[in-house]
């Protein structure tokens, strides 16, 4: 295996159980802060990118994004906005557990987005096994775990840089396959009442760009909407020895806070932790951005990313956003 065959199986088996790279892994986020507000709700008793012009889908089966009639996709559903960028195609499973289409990429500012959910009562062949949703676009293929309702399986660890597309020997104008399925244990599995779809966002939204790294200006999680305020996105290189450590101080604000932090390496050497006003309130192994920590805006805070290791590969991200409504 050459460096470039790891670089693939790494980036491959970020979608896998267990972790979620980003451009846009932050989608993961939503559905698990409308999971916490829904077990929330009833715990406590209470009842509860523009249409694209540059972009054709060859498919004849696509899903109506504005259909009123609930369907079998329902819970599978993508935003038509998500992070300022906007869906312009998806297609979904209806009821099958694997489903096959062509999308004609007319530029390759897209980026995809899957998600699976077993609703309540639908339980894959081996029960004790997680269900995979793998759909593959070319030569490579992409994994996301499924979950239930309250907390469905979301993957953005599908090509998301004119890069990627590029890798997959993708250029503008041509058209692209998508085959989709439900494994277990690698194997296909039939799973009636199974959810799953995917979409290709336009990249419309306004982004920061620094380093190979992207951060949207806009954040959604769940129904919340954030605005980037302060980033540093800082090469590894460029880090003293003695010193490898990102800094932010946070402004008092009105409402919540988003921290976007991560080391994005190629190939993951050393972990990292994320402290706030000194204690440690997170950690990872550098490779990925970490999902986003949501804590309270009112009143500053002293945010610290430290590298461990001695590589100097890669980048070091540390970002915060303000809710704007």
């Amino acid at each position: 295996m050459n460096l470039d065959d790891l670089r693939r199986e790494l980036r491959n088996r970020a979608g896998e159980p267990g972790g979620t790279p980003m451009d846009d892994r932050l989608a993961g986020v939503r559905s698990k802060v409308v999971a916490a507000r829904r077990r929330k709700a009833v715990a406590s008793g209470v009842a509860a990118i523009a249409s694209l012009a540059v972009i054709g889908v060859v498919s004849t089966q696509l899903v109506n994004l504005g259909r009123d009639d609930p369907n079998d996709s329902d819970l599978a559903h993508m935003p038509q906005s998500l992070n300022g960028d906007e869906l312009v195609a998806a297609r979904y499973n209806d009821g099958a557990s694997q489903l096959s289409w062509t999308v004609k990429l007319e530029h390759l500012d897209v980026l995809t987005r899957a998600t699976c959910v077993l609703p309540d009562g639908v339980v894959p062949p081996e029960s004790n096994d997680p269900l995979v949703l793998a759909w593959r676009i070319g030569s490579q293929q992409y994994t996301v775990a499924c979950g239930p309702e309250d907390d469905p399986g979301v993957g953005t660890n599908g090509p998301s840089t004119r890069a990627d597309w590029r890798e997959l020997e993708v250029r503008p104008g041509a058209e692209v396959a998508v085959d989709v399925r439900l494994l277990q244990n690698g194997e296909p599995v039939d799973v009636p009442g199974a959810q799953f779809g995917v979409g290709i966002y336009e990249k419309s939204g306004d982004r920061v760009h620094r380093h190979g790294v992207e951060l949207t200006k806009v954040l959604d999680i769940g129904d919340d909407s954030y605005e980037l305020v302060r980033w540093k996105i800082r090469p590894m290189t460029a880090m003293p020895d003695d010193d490898r450590t990102l800094r932010l101080r946070t402004s008092e604000a009105d409402g919540s806070i988003a921290v976007v932090y991560g080391w994005q390496a190629e190939t993951p050497t050393a972990d990292y932790d994320l402290r706030q006003n000194g204690e440690r309130v997170a950690s990872g192994y550098g490779g990925s951005i970490g999902d986003p920590l949501v804590i309270d805006g009112d009143t500053e805070h002293k945010l610290a990313l430290e590298a461990g290791g001695t590589t100097a590969d890669g980048v070091l991200v540390l970002a915060y956003y303000q809710q704007t409504d």
